[in-house]
């Protein structure tokens, strides 16, 4: 499917694209009950020598339009409502993945903490399960600064919660949200997110790693460049021996 974003970062679902997930969101209501809920709960996998855990921070509440800007609302609820989802929003679920590697206990992201939404925030709530702390995390490295990937970075102090970590974000995305003049690029709904990133990043100084896309971060693990959600977006490829 090729993607397409609109001008303030967000994804486009196309109305062919919605027509298409009725679809899938049919078969899946064929899946036992037990089936659906374990692929909605957080998960932990070996690969190699390492061990991935996927940790939820909660779910964001978000306007339908959000879901399907293209297609005709009635048609959406239509859809929705023919597999038992709500109609009144759209609840995407926010998960983290802690990656342990010997010694390392790396976070991918970390959440919207407390200041984004009262859906999401329970990302140190996530980590307790797994019996880990704060205090264990060695690395936290960013896909992108958008609310619920980086405003989980400070506390309610606006002291930095992961505080023995290294914190690690492509160059491009750290140069586009701490610019002051990003600020006039954007459109008046997304000031906020741009206040509340340069709030943290400002927060950290020089306490983080800029790193280039398509670069080894961390042994086993590759920066792709992956622009469009937002200017300097990167996702992670994750090697270990021959996986």
């Amino acid at each position: 499917m090729k993607k397409q974003f609109g001008l303030t970062g967000e994804l486009v679902i196309s109305r062919r694209h919605i027509l298409k997930a009725g679809a899938v969101l049919a078969g899946a209501g064929l899946m036992p009950a037990g089936f659906r809920l374990q692929a909605l709960a957080a998960q932990s996998l070996t690969m190699g020598e390492m061990t991935i855990h996927s940790l939820s921070d909660g779910n964001l509440v978000l306007p339908l339009a959000m879901l399907a800007p293209d297609t005709p609302e009635a048609e959406v609820k239509a859809l929705l409502e023919a597999n038992g989802l709500s109609t009144t929003g759209h609840e995407p679920p926010c998960n983290v993945t802690l990656l342990e590697s010997g010694d390392n206990k790396i976070l991918f992201d970390v959440g919207s903490g407390g200041n984004f939404m009262p859906s999401a925030g329970n990302l140190l709530e996530s980590l307790d399960a797994v019996s880990v702390s704060p205090d264990d995390i060695t690395h936290v490295v960013f896909t992108h600064a958008h609310p619920d990937h980086l405003w989980g970075l400070l506390d309610e102090f606006d002291e930095p919660v992961f505080v023995n970590a290294r914190h690690m974000m492509g160059e491009a995305e750290h140069a586009f949200w701490t610019d002051p003049q990003t600020a006039d690029k954007l459109p008046e709904d997304r000031l906020a997110f741009f206040a509340g990133a340069k709030r943290n990043l400002d927060t950290l100084g020089d306490a983080i790693d800029l790193f280039p896309a398509e670069t080894e971060v961390l042994p086993g693990i590759f920066a792709i460049d992956t622009n469009g959600h937002t200017p300097g977006h990167v996702s992670f490829e994750i090697r270990s021996g021959s996986e």
